[in-house]
Parts: structure tokens; sequence; C-alpha cells
């Protein structure tokens, strides 16, 4: 039984010592020290980074924190320290190196920086990759660089950009609606619609120019596009001015003896009419007509 007990207590010594092992790490390698563990990713810190409340996590981690903060089209995006809640508005690739918890790391766990390394480089990589996709901007002299840039000419530049790239995108697919028939088309997906907010002034005067479209309407949340003005009646109701009332009539008067029918007087149309509820002021105009035919009525009566 002492036995069984002494070696059941080694296996969980064991499965405890290699969960603190970092992931990745042969089990040769010496146990990381909790201060030296990223809170996210648990591992060896991976060029530590501060955020401005002065926590650290490694530089990845910053990343994909910030890759996943959700805001609106037009709002400035707001990053909150995962540990602290601190907000702040300094993107990742723009928060400073924990130097001297990097050297630290360095000097302490050679080999696990070691095996980093090749992580390192491909870190560099891609911000190599993202500075010249002019996705972000170089940390030095970027107040130098634009402080006399025309924020209204850099602007307008990119929505011109960016219309020709979304309309290329959904081009195709209004043709095959308008050939399917339909006459406008909606659309939900978060990340073009938000690409469409941005360029809509001359996305749309493409569309207008080039495929004589309707009308344009985008929200926050979907965007339609309107290929002609039939759009507006879609799913209304639409009357028959030529319709024939004769075999309605003869069963009408077949029935006249059992069944009292009163005539029901219908403005014909031949366009479509949008439904809706009456409102105070139609229930006062009815009222106002009802009490004037109410009044004829009992003028013609007495003459």
């Amino acid at each position: 039984m002492n036995h069984l007990e002494s070696k059941e207590e080694k296996t969980q010594s064991e499965a405890k010592t290699s969960a603190s092992k970092p992931i990745g790490f042969g089990g040769a390698r010496k146990e990381l020290k909790e201060e030296f563990k990223c809170p996210i990713c648990w591992g060896l810190y991976l060029k530590p980074t501060l955020f401005e409340c002065g926590h650290t996590f490694c530089l990845t981690c910053h990343y994909n924190l910030d890759k996943n903060v959700e805001t609106s089209t037009f709002s400035m995006p707001v990053f909150k320290c995962p540990l602290c809640r601190t907000t702040s508005t300094t993107p990742w690739n723009k928060r400073p190196l924990n130097v001297a918890l990097d050297k630290v790391c360095a000097s302490e766990y050679p080999n696990e920086r070691k095996s980093l390394e090749t992580l390192e480089e491909k870190c560099e990589e891609l911000t190599k990759k993202l500075l010249e996709e002019g996705k972000i901007e170089p940390k030095e002299n970027i107040v130098e660089i634009y402080k006399n840039a025309n924020l209204s000419k850099m602007s307008c530049d990119a929505q011109t950009s960016l219309a020709e790239k979304v309309y290329a995108k959904i081009l195709p697919t209004f043709v095959e609606a308008a050939q399917s028939g339909k006459s406008h088309i909606i659309i939900g997906e978060k990340n073009l619609v938000s690409e469409i907010e941005i360029c809509i002034l001359p996305l749309a005067k493409k569309l207008f120019d080039q495929n004589n479209v309707y009308k344009v309407t985008c929200t926050p949340e979907e965007c339609t596009v309107m290929f002609s003005n039939t759009s507006r009646h879609w799913g209304r109701e639409l009357n028959n001015d030529n319709y024939n009332n004769s075999d309605a009539a003869d069963v009408n008067n077949d029935n006249s003896d059992t069944v009292e029918s009163r005539p029901v007087f219908r403005r014909a149309s031949d366009t479509w009419r949008r439904r809706r509820r009456p409102t105070s002021i139609d229930r006062i105009i009815l009222r106002d007509v009802r009490s004037i035919l109410d009044e004829t009525l009992a003028v013609s009566e007495t003459i």
C-alpha cells in the first residue's frame, strides 16, 4: 500500500514539474521561475514589451491582444491591459522594450533564449513586412516625417485606392444578382461593410457613373445597393386597374338573401403602396370627414 502511495505521489510530482516547464522546451532545460514567465503565454519572455501601466508581455502577445480589439470604423482603437484593465491608445509596435528584463532572461536562460531566436527572427520579419506594406509606421522620427502632412489629400487618396479594391471585389456579385433579376442587394459582412463606410463617396460615384446604380445606403451594420428605383417598391401591394368584377358581382347577388354585405371602396392604383398603421392625424381627419358626411346626409334628408 505504501509502495503504491509513494508511486502515485511520484507521478503527481512529475506531472507538476512537466506542467511548470515552458511549451516547446526540452526536459533537460531548467524550470522557469514565475518572474520570467509571460502572464499571457506562460513562456519565457520574447522581446518583453511594456504596457503604459508597467505590466510586461511578449511582443507577440501584445500584437495578438491588439488585433482582437473591436472598434467602430471611425473610432480610435482603445487597448486594455489584460491584468489591470488600464486603457491606452498606443499600438503594440510603439510600446517600449523592457531592456533590463530582456537581458536578465537572456543571461538566466541561455538555452531557452537560443531556442527563441528563430521566433524572434520571425517577429522581425513580420514587422518588416508590415512596414513595407504601410500597415505600420516606423517609430523613429514619425512626428518629423508627418508634421506638415496634408491629411485631407492623404485621406482622399486612400479612399480612392480602397474604392478600387472594393469595387473589384463586389462587382461580380452585383452582376450575378442583376442577371438573376434582383433589383437590389444587401451586404452584411462586417469587414466589407467597414471598408465601404470608409470609401463610400468614391465607390458610389464609380457605381453611379459606370454601372447606372440607382442608390447606395450604408450603416455600420449593412450596406444596401439598389440597382433601379423599383427597389423602393419591393415587398409592397399592387392593384389591377383592369380587374373584372362581374363574376364576383354574380356570386354576391346569389348570396344576397342570406348574407348581408357592404361594399368596400378602394382606390385602384397601378403603383406599389406602402402599408402603414393609421396615425393620430389620420384619425382626426377621418373623424372630421365622418362628421361632414353626417351633416350632409342630415341636410339631404330634410330636403
